[in-house]
């Protein structure tokens, strides 16, 4: 698959995805707010689409669906981004730091071209948890404009605010049957990866119930996902990486949906709500001060700031002591599963 003929399918597959997304989470609520889109243009290299759903908080006294008086999303957005850039010098301090997790960067002072598409779904209710997802392709081009690398990347992963197994488990599995098609040793190293990247290390725990985590997908060896030495059965091809990498993609609305409409209209209580909130909060401190995605693009400048952020939830709470909380109760389960990480498929 030549490199033209790999970023045109790539990009197409993003797009669709994108769409794909948008209409999954406008049908939760078809009477409900509407997703708005937003195109920004940083610079001729650097260009941003994004379906943006906030400011979702108006009342409403009777729904469809449930007696829930509010829209089932709080914030939500997918976000497609292009970047035909160049990297800082290796001298610059902005690319410094960014592959502590084994994250591939291109090269200091290379010609790259990406595409990414991001999402991230904040529902009102407690018990529906959020759910994040991105997957991106890269190019590296030497001075001529000759392609000299290409890799694939991706994670999809859960937050919830309490454990409902069930959940947990269905997620978990629809993710690993998408890895298992192409390759029976991909699952566990991608989920352990996963893990290991989605933690707060001040914090001393998991952002959340974790996913699947990839980078660096391509023909070269992999000291993470060659389990078994190079004669590992994974995709190495750029088709049989990119095949991959739709199955990943094709996935996330299997492994989501069925668990938002299933708790997306759940009522709650006020301390139910304070909890989430306060979780909320150590959604933005792992995303402002732990994730690499969030400097690559800040000190990079391959995407608008406010891009970058759309992660972040519309509202969070910063309680003294938080987690503070009785013995055996629903958020104590929580956080030992956020302190020791699960085997849910």
């Amino acid at each position: 698959m030549a490199a033209s003929v790999a970023r045109t399918r790539v990009l197409h597959f993003m797009r669709n995805l994108q769409r794909d997304i948008v209409d999954a989470l406008q049908s939760l609520d078809p009477q409900g707010p509407r997703f708005s889109e937003h195109s920004a243009k940083v610079s001729e290299q650097v260009s941003t689409t994004s379906y943006i759903l906030q400011d979702t908080n108006t009342a409403r006294f009777s729904t469809a669906q449930s007696t829930v008086p509010f829209a089932p999303l709080e914030k939500a957005n997918v976000a497609f981004s292009l970047a035909s850039h160049c990297m800082p010098s290796a001298a610059s301090d902005d690319i410094s730091g960014l592959q502590k997790s084994g994250v591939i960067v291109p090269p200091a002072s290379s010609q790259f071209f990406g595409a990414s598409l991001s999402t991230v779904i904040h529902p009102r209710s407690p018990h529906a948890p959020t759910c994040h997802a991105n997957w991106r392709y890269f190019e590296v081009h030497d001075s001529a404009g000759r392609l000299q690398n290409w890799w694939f990347g991706g994670v999809a992963d859960l937050t919830p605010a309490y454990v409902y197994e069930q959940d947990c488990r269905e997620f978990h599995r629809t993710l690993k049957a998408a890895c298992t098609k192409h390759g029976d040793y991909l699952y566990k190293p991608m989920k352990k990866w996963c893990d290991e990247y989605l933690y707060l290390p001040f914090r001393q725990e998991a952002r959340g119930i974790g996913g699947v985590f990839f980078d660096n997908l391509s023909s070269h060896p992999h000291p993470r996902l060659d389990v078994n030495g190079p004669g590992t059965k994974r995709p190495t091809s750029a088709e049989e990486c990119f095949q991959f990498f739709k199955s990943i993609g094709a996935a996330f609305l299997p492994s989501y949906m069925p668990i938002l409409r299933r708790r997306a209209f759940m009522p709650w209580t006020e301390s139910e709500r304070n909890w989430q909130l306060s979780r909320r909060g150590r959604y933005v401190e792992f995303n402002l001060i732990a994730d690499e995605g969030t400097k690559f693009g800040i000190k990079t400048r391959s995407a608008p700031v406010e891009s970058v952020l759309l992660s972040l939830p519309e509202t969070a709470r910063w309680v003294y002591q938080s987690d503070n909380v009785p013995e055996r109760s629903r958020e104590a389960e929580l956080l030992k599963v956020l302190k020791a990480p699960q085997e849910w498929a």
